[in-house]
This record gives structure tokens, C-alpha cells and sequence, in this order.
């Protein structure tokens, strides 16, 4: 894993972020497959090879953003394949209303392909899935490994970007059998720490949904955020010899939920499903500023946002 993080001030920052975010990323082993410019944005696909990930899954990392200016920002949307000699991809992430999907794959067009910004959750039109950008300075947090990739800014004091492998249950696992791809792509925003979860959460896209037939998937699709929504799953501290971070009680992962309106505990896919990789919650008292650390076991976990006292949390070095 590689963490940054530093202040940018540019007129053209999606080329500067980028920039920064490719450096570690190609040290990690992942290779930039295509170059393309569709309209004013510029597509940086980069290529995960099985071989060095947890999944032993070919995957693609579109970094996308405005080749000059800061219009629609920058987005990070994965994709299962990529042709780099016709600049489309195959089954990205798509997050339309009410659609019949794929019997064999369980996604939205299974074997065909589309342009990077056509039919996929990868364009100005997502807002919800687009990273801010600014001319003025700003800070920024990116979290890499060959699995995801996890981008926090300034900009968006409540934000969190992810997109990449999730890391799915036994029962997920054993559920979806060969349609097993676990890509999502997603804003993570705390809310607050009620029992439940709910579609303001966060704004997420999977790349396929295994053994449906047919899904809403502007609904299907939460990332659990809540502290006491998590505690049915995980009691106590991840890990061992976690510090005290002005009150931490304890940290947790975040579920993945497929197909549900809140978090359950349902073990089938149009329930929990999984968590998110480097990315956990923890209950605080008292105030946390993005940017401060806590130590859980040997790790160091960067403060991300705090809501009603649930605190938000990405993995660093």
C-alpha cells in the first residue's frame, strides 16, 4: 500500500493530482493502459494485472478529469475490461433506474462494451461520484494498493472516493460462485450514528450484481457509514493496542449492501455482501480534524470527517 497526501494549488489540477496519484501507483506494479481524451476530459486508464492482486482479477482504474479547468471534476471509475485500441470498456459501474441485467455475468451489458462516458456511472452527469476541483489550493489524501484506491480533498469536507475490489463475505462468496467480480465505486459520506443506514450514505455503482435478474440500481447499492449499524457485526476494537483518539471507542469496517434500502444482516447477495478495504468507522467523543491519526495495532488511520460523533477513517502508511 502507498499513501500520499500534500496541498496542490494549480490552474489544471486534474493533470497535477493525477500526476501525483500515478507516480506510487505505477511503483505498485499497475500499468497505465490508454490515454484517451473523449470531449474536455482526459481518461488515464491504468491496468491492475491479476497477477498482483488479491483477486487474481484483471481489473481497469479510469482516472478521468478536465484536461484544462476544473468543470465536472475527477472521477475514479473501475472497469472489469478495458480495449485500449477502441477506448471502450466492459462492465463499468452503472447506476440507472429499473433495468433487466445480464443472466450470465449479472451486469448491465455484460459482453458489450461502451465508451468510457457512455452507459457507465463515469461522467459530469454523476455528480455524486465526482471528486471537486479548485484552481485555489488544496489538500489531498490518497490511499493505493493494488486492489483499490481511496482519494479524499479538502474540497469535499464530508467525502471519501473509492473504487475498487471489495472484500466480500464467505456467504457472498459462495453465493455468487462464478459471477464473483467484486468491483464498486463510490462517495462515502458520514451521516450520522442512527441504527440504520440510509440512501443519502452514500452514492455507489457495482460493476454487477451476481444471480439477479432485474435491479433499481440508483437504491441497490450502500456502503454502511453508521457506527451502531456496524456494531451488529463487529464489537470491540479491530485489532489489537488501538490509542485513544480523543475518545475512540472503537474502530470498524464498512459493509457493502447490495440491494437493500438499509443495512441488514442478510448473508445473500441483495444483502451484506462485504466490506470496504482500508476505509472503517469509529465512535468519538469529543472533536477529530481531518487529517489526525489514530494507531490500531501497527496501522495509522487518517480522520477523514465526523458526524454526530461517528468518525470516518482511511488506512495510511
Amino acid at each position: 500500500m502507498t499513501f500520499i497526501s500534500g496541498s496542490i494549488t494549480d490552474a489544471n489540477p486534474g493533470p497535477a493530482l493525477y500526476a501525483l496519484i500515478a507516480t506510487p501507483a505505477l511503483a505498485l506494479g499497475w500499468t497505465l493502459d490508454d490515454t484517451v481524451v473523449i470531449g474536455s476530459n482526459t481518461h488515464k486508464v491504468l491496468k491492475s494485472a491479476a497477477a498482483g492482486n488479491t483477486y487474481g482479477l484483471d481489473w481497469f482504474l479510469d482516472i478521468n478529469y478536465p484536461t484544462t479547468g476544473i468543470t465536472g471534476g475527477m472521477r475514479f471509475a473501475p472497469f472489469e475490461g478495458y480495449t485500449a485500441a477502441s477506448d471502450v470498456g466492459l462492465r463499468g459501474p452503472y447506476s440507472l433506474s429499473n433495468t433487466t441485467i445480464d443472466a450470465t455475468t449479472y451486469s448491465r451489458y455484460g459482453a458489450t462494451t461502451s465508451a468510457l462516458e457512455t452507459n457507465w456511472a463515469n461522467a459530469a452527469a454523476n455528480t455524486g461520484l465526482s471528486a471537486t476541483l479548485s484552481t485555489s489550493a488544496f489538500n489531498y489524501w490518497v490511499s493505493i494498493t493494488r486492489d483499490r484506491i481511496i482519494v479524499m480533498t479538502s474540497l469535499q469536507t464530508t467525502s471519501v472516493f473509492y473504487a475498487g475490489f471489495f472484500t466480500p463475505t464467505s456467504q457472498h462468496t459462495s453465493h455468487a460462485g462464478a459471477a464473483l467480480f467484486p468491483l464498486v465505486m463510490c462517495k462515502v459520506v458520514v451521516n450520522t450514528n442512527a441504527a440504520t443506514a440510509n440512501g443519502a450514505t452514500a452514492t455507489a455503482a457495482f460493476t454487477r450484481i451476481p444471480k439477479a435478474t432485474s435491479v433499481n440500481w440508483q437504491t441497490s447499492g450502500l456502503v454502511g457509514s453508521e457506527m451502531t449499524a456496524i456494531g451488529w457485526a463487529f464489537s470491540g476494537v479491530v485489532g489489537t493496542g488501538a490509542s485513544e483518539f480523543n475518545g475512540l471507542t472503537r474502530i470498524a469496517p464498512l459493509p457493502v449492501v447490495m440491494g437493500a434500502a438499509t443495512i441488514t444482516t442478510s448473508a445473500t447477495a441483495l444483502g451484506h455482501v462485504g466490506y470496504l478495504d482500508g476505509l472503517a468507522t469509529g465512535f468519538v467523543v469529543g472533536t477529530a480534524v481531518r487529517g489526525d491519526t489514530v494507531t490500531v495495532g501497527s496501522d495509522t488511520w487518517y480522520s477523514t470527517t465526523v458526524s454526530s460523533n461517528t468518525a470516518l477513517f482511511m488506512a495510511g502508511v
